[in-house]
């Protein structure tokens, strides 16, 4: 019985260590994404996030804002004389680096450009 007693002690306070070291990586990855979220806030307004785009994405939501601002990949494709499905993932790509929304329509799915605050 006392060696069940200190083996579920042993098991405690390992599973204690184990927290704090989970807690500490929390922690830590926790500040590194505040970091992060602060670095895409400062480089998503407009016209300074253009600059840190890749050509190609760049290319495609100069497209789209030519649309004034709302528009499906095929529109888009048709700017950019690029294929539907090119433009299509690039546009999600932008929906989930925070750059556009999107909305289904029925079986379109329009692509908008989020406006920041503080910018025309």
């Amino acid at each position: 019985m006392k060696g069940i007693i200190e083996y579920v002690k042993k098991q405690r306070s390992e599973l204690i260590l184990l927290e704090q070291r989970f807690n500490t990586f929390i922690e830590s990855t926790t500040d590194q994404m505040n970091k992060l979220e602060s670095l895409v806030r400062i480089y998503t307004k407009e016209p300074f996030f253009e600059v840190f785009l890749p050509n190609n994405l760049k290319v495609t939501y100069i497209a789209l804002k030519s649309l004034d601002g709302n528009a499906t990949a095929s529109m888009v494709s048709e700017k950019t004389k690029r294929q539907r499905a090119v433009e299509s993932h690039y546009l999600s790509l932008m929906v989930v680096m925070g750059l556009l929304n999107k909305e289904r329509i029925g079986r379109k799915v329009f692509y908008y450009i989020i406006k920041k605050e503080g910018v025309k």
